[in-house]
């Protein structure tokens, strides 16, 4: 089998209907299942799969139950989707041709970006293999989940999802972009909601923060030696934009929250530049 699209349930919502209506107006004649994987158990999240294979799965934190639903696949490429999330017109048809070439490991697209009923563009401005893909993904993350697949091979060699709070899947697309072949596609192609019932919107801004600097130091471990600049050049602007983020918490009367995102951005700002100094990531602060 070629394709398996798993649309994860956290709590089940009405929004999960336009997800489906997405892939099945656009799964008839490709080599593709649809597996259904839910937290949340509501009778209605069963009755919506209709002949989509439907499995229910306990409660857990966002990179177990991401793990536990790309287990569920049996095809060769893996498209994780939101049940509030939802792919557009020509979505398979345009990644069809590339997930059919040999050595080739993971697809993006452009996508759509909705909050609060405003819409925002968000993609690479090219197509094909981008120069520097992996620096660009590492330092910063371009992507959502809906616009990606990879194959599952790559996914379990590289041991899957770890937890990282909010960045969890920006870790993911990080250990991708430096190990394997990558094409972009940047029409606009997935859509992806942003509301506050997520359960990444639940993080705290504290938590989000931290979780932003502690992937940041992971992936610049990886980085090859002849980044130094843009690894500089990023961590000074991290570091700017978070001092003022801490700021910010502790005039707000989170002190603890201020003290602890300050920790991280002080350890972020030290790492890059001791990988600077000295070209080894081995030496960085775990």
């Amino acid at each position: 089998m070629k394709w398996s699209v798993i649309v994860t349930v956290h709590d089940f919502r009405p929004m999960l209907r336009d997800c489906l209506r997405s892939i099945y107006e656009q799964h008839h004649g490709l080599d593709m299942e649809v597996v259904v994987c839910d937290q949340s158990g509501a009778y209605d999240c069963k009755r919506m799969a209709g002949d989509f294979r439907y499995v229910q799965h306990p409660k857990a934190g966002l990179a177990d139950a991401w793990n536990a639903a790309v287990a569920e696949a049996k095809g060769e490429w893996v498209h994780l989707i939101h049940d509030d999330d939802w792919i557009l017109p020509g979505f398979y048809a345009a990644l069809s041709p590339h997930v059919n070439t040999a050595n080739l490991n993971v697809v993006s697209t452009g996508y759509e970006n909705v909050r609060d009923g405003e819409v925002t563009f968000q993609s690479a401005d090219r197509s094909g293999f981008i120069p520097n893909w992996g620096e660009i993904v590492a330092t910063g993350n371009p992507l959502q989940v809906p616009a990606v697949v990879f194959r599952k091979s790559l996914f379990n060699e590289l041991g899957g999802f770890r937890e990282r709070g909010w960045c969890t899947d920006w870790d993911l697309w990080a250990r991708m972009a430096l190990v394997a072949q990558w094409w972009h596609e940047p029409m606009r192609l997935a859509r992806y909601r942003e509301h506050g019932e997520q359960a990444t919107a639940k993080y705290k801004v504290q938590e989000r923060l931290q979780s932003f600097c502690r992937v940041f130091r992971d992936n610049v471990e990886s980085l090859p030696r002849q980044w130094s600049p843009q690894i500089e050049q990023m961590a000074i602007h991290y570091t700017n934009q978070f001092m003022s983020n801490a700021l910010s918490l502790a005039v707000a009367g989170d002190t603890l929250g201020g003290h602890a995102v300050f920790d991280e951005v002080v350890s972020l700002a030290a790492s890059a530049s001791r990988w600077q100094e000295t070209g080894r990531a081995g030496v960085l602060l775990a």
